[in-house]
């Protein structure tokens, strides 16, 4: 264990039960700019510090966005605490390794394969899995097993863009167990600045979908550009052959929770 005293002004008070949780789920979501990924670096770089046979997973669907978000991060606390004696960083592998022989390891959900390769994991953080779907988390969540002298947990952080996610069903139903979910919004973050309050206060009156996930963090569903309305239109498996009909690509129309970003469809007029 390496003795690394932290302030309690550097961390958010919304996140204090997330530091006090040790079960295997930690949900952290809710707006923008409220703080989650950075909590989850910090709780992260705390355990790797004070906890001993640690090996921490990073994983997204690309290794460009984990090397843009968490890697960046880690590297921005480690900065920021001067900490950089204790570590060494890897950045062609994007490996960060303390000298008590802990390591935060990277790996992408795209070659489910390799991710079964991975052996010795003792948490892991995956930032935005509403880009995945369930059965990519399965085979993460299948990595976190074995006797390790430590708890073991998930650390997910997403805004809840979509309400009819898997996400919602699986760690937001009535009586999930082994699971907490922390909301949050800019409201609680301490250190955002007025700028950013301004802008996202600008989507409360111009974009109430944008402002519903982002600002109150709340489950919705983003809407882009002119929307046909459900009670607008039907659907059918064939269009009658004396139809009209083009072919274009509806995002909305997409079953995000199946992991589709978009759905191609014939409108018939």
């Amino acid at each position: 264990m390496i003795e690394v005293q932290f302030k309690s002004e550097l961390f958010n008070d919304i996140y204090a039960q997330g530091f006090k949780f040790h079960d295997r789920y930690l949900n952290l979501y809710g707006g923008a700019g409220s703080g989650k990924s950075i909590f989850a670096g910090q709780k992260i770089l705390i355990r790797i510090l004070k906890e001993d046979g640690h090996r921490f997973l990073l994983w997204r669907k690309t290794f460009r966005s984990i090397r843009k978000s968490q890697f960046q991060l880690f590297k921005n606390l480690i900065k920021r605490y001067n900490l950089s004696e204790l570590f060494t960083i890897i950045e062609s592998e994007m490996i960060i390794r303390c000298i008590n022989r802990n390591e935060i390891i990277s790996a992408v959900l795209d070659d489910s394969e390799k991710l079964k390769s991975i052996e010795g994991i003792t948490g892991t953080w995956g930032e935005e899995p509403t880009e995945t779907t369930e059965e990519d988390f399965n085979q993460v969540d299948l990595r976190l097993r074995g006797i390790t002298p430590n708890y073991k947990q998930h650390i997910l952080t997403y805004n809840p863009i979509d309400e009819n996610h898997w996400l919602r069903k699986r760690f937001h139903s009535p009586g999930v167990e082994n699971t907490l979910c922390i909301h949050s919004t800019y409201l609680d973050n301490k250190f955002i600045d007025e700028d950013y309050k301004r802008l996202l206060d600008y989507y409360r009156k111009s974009d109430p979908s944008y402002w519903q996930v982002y600002g109150k963090g709340d489950w919705g569903t983003l809407k882009f550009g002119t929307i046909f309305l459900p009670k607008y239109y039907a659907e059918y498996d064939y269009l009658p052959e004396d139809v009209r009909g083009v072919l274009y690509c509806d995002p909305n129309l997409a079953k995000k929770s199946k992991g589709d970003t978009t759905a191609i469809t014939k409108l018939g007029y």
